[in-house]
Parts: C-alpha cells; sequence; structure tokens
C-alpha cells in the first residue's frame, strides 16, 4: 500500500509561490523553498521538480488565481462600462492588498532577455489575462460603449498597459495610487464632459 502523502500540495505551492514573489527567481534558494514548503529536498524534488519547474508552477497557479478573479469581475451581468468600472476598483484593492508587485508583471520584469523559454512562458501566461479582455470589449463595443476604440483587441492591450503601470506605481508610490484607476478609466471613453482635466500651468 503506497504511503499518504504527508503534506498538503496546495498549501506547498502557495508557501512557495509567497517564496519567489517575494525574493525574486535568482534570490530564492532550494533552502528558502524547502523552509517555506516544510518538505525535505528529495520530497520537493520530487513534488515539484527543480527550481525552475517549482516556479513555473507557481506562475501557473498565481495566473489561475487571477484569471479567475478576473472572470468574477468581468462576466457579471451588468452593463459594460458598470463592469469596466467594477474593474478598475478590484485592480485598485488588489494593488493595496499586495504592495510586493504582482508576481507575474515582476516575474516578467526579472526574466533574463536571453532566456526566451521562460519569457516565452510568462508572456502565454499573460496572454490569457488579455484575451479575457478582448473577449469583455467585444462586448462592450456590441453595446455602443463610448470607447476610444472599437478594436477589442487594441482596447485589451490598452488595459494591459494600464495594469502594468499601476503594478508599477504601487511600488513606486502607493500613497498617491488611489486617484489613478479613475483617470485611466476616463481615457478609454469618448466623453470629454466626463474627463476632468487639469487645466495647463501659466
Amino acid at each position: 500500500m503506497a504511503r499518504p502523502k504527508q503534506y498538503n500540495p496546495d498549501t506547498a505551492l502557495k508557501n512557495g509561490m509567497e517564496t519567489f514573489w517575494h525574493k525574486g527567481f535568482d534570490a530564492t534558494s532550494m533552502t528558502n523553498l524547502v523552509d517555506a514548503t516544510g518538505l525535505k529536498p528529495g520530497s520537493l524534488y520530487g513534488a515539484f521538480g527543480n527550481k525552475r519547474t517549482f516556479y513555473r508552477k507557481t506562475l501557473e497557479a498565481y495566473a489561475e488565481q487571477m484569471v479567475t478573479q478576473l472572470d468574477e469581475v468581468l462576466t457579471q451581468e451588468r452593463p459594460a462600462l458598470e463592469t469596466l468600472e467594477a474593474f478598475y476598483a478590484f485592480f485598485l484593492n488588489f494593488c493595496v492588498d499586495t504592495p510586493q508587485g504582482c508576481f507575474m508583471v515582476n516575474a516578467l520584469f526579472d526574466a533574463d532577455i536571453d532566456d526566451q523559454e521562460q519569457l516565452t512562458h510568462i508572456q502565454g501566461l499573460f496572454a490569457q489575462m488579455e484575451q479575457r479582455l478582448k473577449t469583455f470589449f467585444e462586448k462592450a463595443v456590441a453595446e455602443k460603449v463610448p470607447l476610444v476604440s472599437q478594436d477589442p483587441d487594441m482596447l485589451a492591450k490598452i488595459v494591459m498597459t494600464h495594469i502594468y503601470g499601476l503594478r508599477g506605481f504601487a511600488k513606486y508610490r502607493p500613497d498617491q495610487l488611489a486617484a489613478l484607476p479613475e483617470r485611466l478609466l476616463a481615457m478609454l471613453l469618448c466623453m470629454p464632459t466626463e474627463i476632468h482635466c487639469d487645466p495647463p500651468e501659466k
């Protein structure tokens, strides 16, 4: 009879994710992962593979979690404009709750530019989020939301750049983060009377 596992794989994966998320791939040692998961080296390798493989699994778990949360926001039965407002509110809260930054954004910026395999993997995870946004904007365009573009693909890319920017700014100036989502949302809409522009300096 096979011996039952003496660990919770979901908990071990979560703890490994937290370690990579805070320290980054290069600065995380196998000793760090052993300490975080409570597994002995042999058990860690048996459960998750080497450090690179474990890193990929934690990124995939994080991406799955993000996509699930994104789906919860974007697939609500409500007008598309309200959903867009809810998305920016959700993302603001997420930035506040995770001052260490987005795990995937951190991974993308930390990746070795010559490690094409790693970059391709991370880019593929981001593509899942971008596709969700594109699907949402197809609905928004069909509802005739007054958007700056009628191209769902381009709109999704614009919002992805907002995500990158908000995550970076949250680490740089978290005290000034709250005012940005409303402005970013306004930049997506062709509603000049709703956009509050600061007067030019004299």
